[in-house]
Order: structure tokens, then C-alpha cells, then sequence
């Protein structure tokens, strides 16, 4: 259908002003001066977006993997039939995967000595050769999760899609799925598929308002994989860039319509992927403002061309109206 657009108006926002918790910006508004009526329609678009991309590429979220074997004990806080040895890569930003495979090999000799990683340019594949750590049980496997079912950070990471493997999605009582497909013990475990020098392509905005908006479950995997789709609140989804994560919109991309007549306040929250906080360098980067964003949202009002009665007559007045089709 086409509508007429009764009213427009920019929300200009930076979230250093309002911000909550991590990346949360709380916006009230004057609602006298954000509803409609009858059969009006309230929409709003991103129209501009830009945040320093002041996260590293290897942080929270895909810095943790594991070495699994029965002789190994349950980390605190894990199921008690997950035997794993836990590795962590020191965060910040790799130049290549040479150097990744240095900083893997740090965080593997922590807990096995002996062990080397190596990278292939022309392959993209790492080698983690466990030939000469003795440490290491023959039955072993490297082995990283992705379950967000479970609340426990270290079970929901990227890291295999960092080092070219494969993810468990469901931590349960049976052993892990092999990150390397079939190797166990001293010997070379390589890559299945390209490592990768960082794991948030996209950055979201999200907010809590009640849209027309649709999502996968893929993006949170909080209720198993299912091949179905569920209510978002997503609003926009913006490319990281090496320096900023920048958004500029000419043909109303990103636009939500609202269910309710009138707005008083919103809440802003930019996540990654899988719907988590960005990861912050630090304790205390996002209060302190430098993880820090600003964009605006077109705030109109919509109506339909059938309550536009009679021709106008001389100069037209009040506010300027377009049609969107």
C-alpha cells in the first residue's frame, strides 16, 4: 500500500549521554511529540551510524579453546563430564596468521609443552603438531564450543571458526565434536577449513520496541537450531571496517514500523552476531565512553492517501508531505 508521510522529524543520538549498561542507550522522549492516531502508522529508519572499532579481533568471544580426554577433570562451573584442559590466545589484533599461530602455540605450551603451530599462506590452514608433547593423552582431541543455551561465556565462543575447525553446538554428557575432524593424540591436528584473523564481521542494532522485524534463530542458538524464524528487534546490521564500523543510508534500508501509537522512550543496544555484548578491551571501556557510538533515526509518521481529502487551493502550508511507495 502506499502511504503519505504526515510528519518527519531526526532523532540525533550519542550514546556516551544515556548509556545504561554495556552498550545500552536508554532515550527518553517528549511522547506529546512522537505519536500518531487512528489509522497512522509510526516509522523509523537508521540513517546514520558510526563507532570506533575499539574491540580487538581476537577477544572474549573466540579467544578460548580446549583439549578434551576422560583423564582430564571438569573445569568449575562446567558439566561434570567435560573433561577439558582450557586454552586462552592472548587478545588484541594479529597482522597475519603467522603471528596467530605464535600467540595459539603460547596458549597451548601453558598446559603442553613441546607443542608447536604453524601456518600454511597459501592454504590458510593451521598445524598444531602434538608430536612432542608428551604431555598430551593419546586419546585427546582439541575441541571448542558454541552452545548459547548455557549460560557460561567460555561454552559460546567463535574460536573454531577462528582456527578453521568445527564447533559443538550442544555441550551434553556425550564426548565433544573434534574441532579437526578425526585426529587424536601426538600428532598433527590441521585446520579443516581457512583460519580467520577475526570473527565479528557485523556489528547489530537492536532495540526494544515491538517491530515488523523477523530473524533465524542462528543468531542466538538459544533455542536449539531450528529451521523457522522469530520475532527481532533487530534494526539495522552494519559492516565492521578496520577503523569504524560506519553506516550512511539513502533509500530507507533499515526502517521498523511500529505497533504502538506512541513513543516515550527507547533503548539502543549494539551486539554482534550471536547477540553479545561487543567485547570491551577493559573493565569499565564502556561507561568511560570509548566504545561509544552516535546515529540518527528518522522518526515519521505515516498515513494513507485515502484520508488526504479535496484539492489544495493557493500556497500549500503546515508540513511538507512525500509519498513513499
Amino acid at each position: 500500500m502506499t502511504f503519505i508521510v504526515k510528519e518527519s522529524k531526526n532523532i540525533f543520538i550519542d550514546s556516551r549521554s544515556e548509556i545504561v549498561t554495556n552498550h545500552k542507550a536508554k532515550i527518553a522522549l517528549p511522547s506529546d511529540s512522537f505519536s500518531c492516531q487512528g489509522d497512522e502508522l509510526i516509522r523509523l529508519t537508521l540513517t546514520y551510524f558510526s563507532m570506533r572499532r575499539n574491540f580487538y579481533k581476537i577477544n572474549s568471544h573466540n579467544k578460548t579453546f580446549y583439549a578434551f580426554d576422560s583423564t582430564f577433570t571438569a573445569p568449575a562451573g562446567f558439566p561434570t563430564t567435560l573433561k577439558v584442559t582450557e586454552m586462552n590466545i592472548v587478545e588484541g589484533d594479529y597482522a597475519n596468521l603467522t603471528d596467530l599461530a605464535t600467540a595459539i602455540q603460547t596458549a597451548i605450551v601453558v598446559s603442553f609443552v613441546g607443542a608447536t603451530c604453524t601456518a600454511s599462506l597459501i592454504t590458510r590452514k593451521l598445524t598444531i603438531n602434538m608430536t612432542s608433547a608428551s604431555t598430551f593423552p593419546a586419546t585427546a582431541f582439541f575441541c571448542s564450543f558454541q552452545d548459547a543455551k548455557i549460560n557460561v561465556d567460555k561454552l559460546n565462543q567463535d574460536t573454531a571458526e577462528l582456527l578453521g575447525g568445527t564447533p559443538d553446538y550442544d555441550v551434553g554428557t556425550v564426548d565433544p565434536v573434534k574441532m579437526f575432524g578425526t585426529t587424536v593424540g601426538n600428532t598433527s591436528h590441521i585446520s579443516q577449513f581457512p583460519a580467520q584473523l577475526d570473527t565479528i564481521k557485523n556489528i547489530y542494532v537492536t532495540s526494544d520496541l515491538q517491530t515488523n522485524n523477523f530473524e533465524t534463530h542462528a543468531f542466538t542458538r538459544s533455542t536449539g537450531n531450528q529451521n523457522s524464524v522469530t520475532s527481532s528487534g533487530k534494526l539495522a546490521i552494519i559492516p565492521v571496517g578496520d577503523e569504524t564500523c560506519l553506516y550512511e543510508d539513502s533509500n530507507d534500508l533499515f526502517s521498523i514500523y511500529l505497533q504502538n501509537k506512541q513513543l516515550s522512550q527507547i533503548t539502543f543496544d549494539i551486539t554482534d552476531t550471536k547477540g553479545r555484548p561487543i567485547p570491551r578491551v577493559t573493565e569499565g571501556q564502556f561507561r568511560a565512553g570509548n566504545l561509544h557510538y552516535t546515529m540518527v533515526i528518522k522518526y515519521e509518521v505515516l498515513e494513507r492517501p485515502d484520508k488526504q481529502v479535496g484539492q489544495p487551493s493557493g500556497f500549500i502550508e503546515g508540513k511538507y508531505k512525500n509519498t513513499i511507495m
